[in-house]
């Protein structure tokens, strides 16, 4: 993985001020490209092929062609072999197949893609600009148009340095991260800053632009389930086994982020029956009966891992959170980007390993939350009671703005999906939303923090289709996840596979009334918080009161997520 950003403009200066922000993402080597129409910059993490043969850019034979990209192509060695035989290659890097396949097929070459990427595509010929994400979003890309010129970056980071670009926060964004933990759809926490949205590009020459949308998750098709059902669990077995061969592909060190759950545990168990020799593994908790040390701890010795525990305590926390909070580059509030970055922290000081492999999308193709399994259960409501269900499990949404959030995000999201299948019709919201937006932004940013490479084996695109094709019934009968279970069962012991899902749970709610609280309470009270702008000083001081247990949680989710913010909001602002 890497860094990758740039403008429709010739600036060496205001090239290398992008080029310092996104360093963590790239610490093995830098490259640029600047001619009078544009700037290309990438920061260099060597995953494949490490010699300088490896560096980007990359042209096409003629120089008419100049991409930067950030991801991995998994696929490139077929796709050399398959369309490539006249090109003279210089490297082993994957980044090579880049512009010699849009020189031979033009934009359509995404198509014959398999991996993940945000690629810069420059054509000096046709004078046009491409910014291309991969399928789910995997990999981050951030665009802003300031006056007539076009910046992009993989992070935000790259923009708020930049006297030609205006960071303003956008107050709207600000309530539907409250709602979300996490800012929903296209948009960014800043004004006309936005991201390219999944299995879509930007296309961009002279002053004129348009987003074009090259993927969609394909309408399922209906087959007898109950007649052959053992024969497509057993090629999703074949797809998750070649996901997996595929993120094997590195000539750097690999580990695997284990928790103990069944989605890490599987791939553990599934290494190990390819032949996988000294995995290592790593686990993250606070020595706590709350946290799957102990679980993770099963899995390893079973497989016999080379296995690490990180320890957590709440001084960690204290210390590194305004830290973690600039390194994660968009307000996220999902407590396990926390324990993510300082376990990511430990993996890069204390060993060699620079790839990860990780659990992410697990759940939202084989549906493992618990209101997947209520939905079900509760599958004669009217979609209209079911969805307002939903939105109330999953986010805080204060009677102030809950019914505007609901209509304006949640209804908005579920309309742009025809499914029959109610289930699967969540599941692909939450693949459009959650999943890009939050899931994969905090794994993106937590493990780049410190140059590592993490490596999502459920969200191979022919995986998840194959994984579609499953009416959502089947997915959640008789227990959540039931196809990955029936997958794996007999590899795992019982008590993994049959363990309800737990989740990293950090302990938020006592850090707000007690380690935290003075801090919480300083800077959500100032009148200076944008808290302050949807609150009084007496609603604010509310909020810190016991009351009923569901009214304290959603009392916390607020305050949680409040005063992250301003930590983001401080943080950003120093950084200038």
């Amino acid at each position: 993985m890497c860094g990758i950003f740039g403008f429709t403009d010739s600036n060496a200066s205001s090239l290398q001020i992008m080029m310092k922000a996104v360093a963590h993402r790239g610490p093995d080597g830098r490259g640029e490209y600047l001619s009078p129409e544009i700037s290309l910059g990438h920061t260099r993490l060597a995953i494949l092929d490490t010699s300088k043969r490896g560096k980007q850019p990359m042209f096409s034979p003629d120089q008419n062609v100049v991409s930067v990209f950030n991801g991995e192509i998994y696929n490139f060695k077929e796709l050399r072999n398959m369309y490539l035989n006249e090109y003279t290659f210089h490297s082993n890097s994957d980044a090579e197949v880049i512009p010699y396949l849009y020189d031979k097929f033009g934009i359509d070459f995404i198509q014959k893609l398999r991996g993940v990427f945000a690629i810069a595509i420059y054509d000096r010929r046709l004078k046009v600009l491409y910014l291309i994400r991969d399928r789910f979003g995997v990999k981050p890309l951030y665009y802003t148009f300031q006056e007539k010129t076009l910046f992009f970056s993989s992070e935000l980071k790259s923009f708020t340095n930049l006297p030609q670009v205006t960071t303003e926060i956008d107050f709207e964004r600000y309530i539907e991260y409250l709602g979300f933990q996490f800012v929903p759809g296209d948009n960014t926490i800043f004004k006309n800053i936005y991201r390219v949205a999944p299995g879509s590009y930007l296309k961009v020459n002279d002053e004129r632009h348009r987003v074009v949308k090259y993927y969609n998750l394909p309408a399922p098709s209906s087959f007898a389930y109950k007649k052959q059902t053992a024969l497509h669990e057993e090629n999703i077995k074949e797809r998750l086994l070649e996901s997996l061969s595929y993120r094997l592909i590195s000539d750097v060190p690999i580990g695997v982020l284990l928790s103990g759950g069944l989605d890490s545990s599987s791939l553990v168990s599934l290494l190990s029956s390819i032949g996988e020799k000294n995995i290592k593994t790593f686990s993250v908790g606070f020595g706590t009966q709350s946290d799957e040390l102990g679980y993770a701890r099963i899995v390893a010795d079973k497989f016999k891992t080379q296995h690490t525990e990180i320890l957590i305590q709440a001084e960690d926390i204290k210390k590194y959170l305004p830290q973690i909070v600039l390194s994660l580059d968009e307000p996220i509030a999902d407590t396990g980007a926390f324990a993510s970055w300082l376990m990511f922290k430990h993996i890069r000081q204390k060993t060699n390993i620079k790839v990860a492999i990780v659990g992410e999308g697990a759940d939202e193709i084989f549906a493992g939350y618990s209101w997947h399994y209520i939905l079900d259960r509760l599958s004669w409501l009217p979609e209209s009671i079911k969805n307002h269900i939903l939105f109330y499990l999953t986010t805080y949404a204060n009677s102030k703005f809950r019914n505007n959030l609901f209509k304006k995000i949640f209804l908005a999201d579920y309309n742009k999906f025809s499914d029959s299948d109610y289930l699967n019709k969540i599941l692909r919201m939450e693949f459009n939303n959650n999943l890009p937006n939050n899931l994969l932004m905090k794994i993106d940013k937590a493990s780049m923090a410190f140059g590592i490479e993490a490596r999502e084996v459920y969200l191979d695109h022919k995986l998840v289709e194959s994984v579609f094709l499953f009416p959502g019934a089947a997915k959640v009968n008789p227990t959540p996840k039931n196809i990955l279970k029936n997958i794996i069962k007999s590899q795992l012991p019982k008590r993994i596979v049959q363990r309800k899902k737990q989740g990293f749970i950090m302990p938020v709610n006592h850090w707000i009334h007690n380690d935290l609280k003075k801090d919480l309470q300083e800077r959500l009270l100032s009148s200076n918080s944008f808290l302050a702008q949807l609150f009084t000083h007496k609603q604010i001081e509310n909020l810190f009161k016991p009351g009923l247990s569901f009214v304290r949680t959603s009392k916390n989710a607020l305050l949680w997520r409040a005063y992250l913010f301003e930590i983001y909001r401080e943080e950003v602002t120093s950084s200038r």
